[in-house]
Formats: C-alpha cells, sequence, structure tokens
C-alpha cells in the first residue's frame, strides 16, 4: 500500500487519485462535523462548493449547514460547530454542507475510489479501515485558504 500526504487541497494532484481511497482532514471543523453528524443519525451530508449550490436545495427536505471565513451563513439552518449537529437537530435529516475549506477538499477527491472523511473523533476507526483495505491511500489535508495548517497534521503515537 502506497501513501501520499497533500498538507493543502491546492497539491492535490488528481490523476493521483484514481484508483485510490481518500482521507479528507478539516479537524477544525468539517470533517469533525461531518463525523458527528453521521455519528448522531442524519441520513447524509452532501457537500457542495458553493453557497449558492447549497442554497438550490433550499425547497427540498434538507438542513443547510455551513460558514465562510468562520461565521454561519445567513439563512442556513446550522453552522459549523459539531455542538449543533446533535442527535436532535439532525436525525433522520439530510444535510448540505459548504465551508471554506473542507468541502472543497472533499469534492476534489472526488477521483477516488473512496473517500473517508478524517478527525479526531474516527481516526481509529479509519485506521483499522484503511488497514483492512489495502488500497492506495491519499491522505489530504484541507489547509485553509490553500495554506497549510497544522491542526490538520498531527501525529498520533501508541
Amino acid at each position: 500500500m502506497k501513501i501520499t500526504l497533500f498538507p493543502t487541497l491546492n497539491s492535490v494532484e488528481e490523476e493521483m487519485l484514481k484508483g485510490t481511497t481518500a482521507i479528507v482532514i478539516d479537524v477544525l471543523r468539517a470533517t469533525s462535523v461531518i463525523t458527528t453528524a453521521i455519528y448522531n443519525g442524519c441520513l447524509e451530508v452532501v457537500p457542495v462548493l458553493e453557497i449558492e449550490d447549497a442554497l438550490s436545495y433550499k425547497n427540498q427536505d434538507v438542513l443547510l449547514g455551513g460558514e465562510r471565513r468562520g461565521f454561519k451563513i445567513e439563512g442556513f439552518d446550522l453552522s459549523n460547530s459539531p455542538l449543533e449537529y446533535n442527535r436532535e437537530n439532525v436525525l433522520g435529516k439530510r444535510i448540505v454542507f459548504t465551508t471554506s475549506n473542507g468541502t472543497r477538499a472533499i469534492i476534489k477527491a472526488k477521483y477516488c475510489d473512496t473517500i473517508l472523511v478524517g478527525s479526531m473523533l474516527n481516526a481509529k476507526y479509519l485506521a483499522e479501515l484503511v488497514v483492512k483495505n489495502r488500497k492506495d491511500l491519499n491522505i489530504i489535508c484541507s489547509g485553509t485558504d490553500g495554506n497549510f495548517s497544522i491542526d490538520d497534521f498531527c501525529v498520533l503515537e501508541r
């Protein structure tokens, strides 16, 4: 198994993604929000690039969640805080989600066979899954505004 680390979403080479698995990391906060929402019973999280893309779902039975520059988007149901994605708010719901960095990295990974979202909340589970899978792995750190973010990159010791 080959493991490639992309320190920012701007460093992703799309041709390297075909036939591989990706773990997209945006610890503060997109991938932590997605992990929390799924844990709390949402049906799905649909990542989109732009606010307008999310708003196009408004008349459907969905919650709109996300942020721009760290602030909740006007007219959205939820921000980008995992605390808002509790069972009471998300159980049985579809969420359309857009963020400044994390959802962009998820969408950039679209050429992979499998896209996983990584956070501190699901790190152990993902590690076990990746070892079992044995496919080449791309770790994509979302970064912030195209720059490296240390919060997306940490080493966990056993």
